[in-house]
């Protein structure tokens, strides 16, 4: 079993991701989609405790698109907290990038990505068809 913790149990905190798994409305696909060897290697890794069950987890894992959306599936039945995907698109980015400019402009960038960008989408997310008052 793929998600056995290596006593032929089910890790206590991938019980919701297996309950939401098996009450899908096409089980089909969620069986198809395990076959996929980079889904297999991080969810053996994270139901054995190889890897922790935590964003970094994710941040640092080789296939980009199978850990983004095994990130998303976890984080609809509440395995890991809720983290706004824009920011998340944003700070893979920013780490990628950085290392290309010279310090001062790390600098300054990081700056505007810790304060400027981060304020802009919390304002951009804000619900404007009620009053501001």
């Amino acid at each position: 079993m793929i998600l056995d913790d290596g006593t032929g149990s089910i890790r206590a905190e991938l019980l919701p991701f297996r309950d939401a798994l098996c009450n899908q409305r096409n089980p089909r696909s969620a069986t198809i989609w395990m076959r996929n060897p980079d889904v297999q290697r991080l969810l053996r890794g994270l139901a054995d405790g190889e890897l922790a069950i935590d964003h970094a987890t994710f941040d640092s894992a080789t296939s980009r698109q199978t850990a983004k959306h095994l990130r998303e599936l976890l984080i609809n039945c509440g395995v890991l907290p809720y983290r706004d995907r824009h920011i998340l698109a944003f700070e893979l980015w920013l780490d990628n990038t950085l290392p290309n400019y010279s310090l001062e402009s790390r600098q300054m960038l990081h700056r505007f990505a810790n304060a400027d960008f981060r304020g802009a989408v919390f304002v951009w997310s804000w619900d404007w068809r009620g009053p501001l008052s």
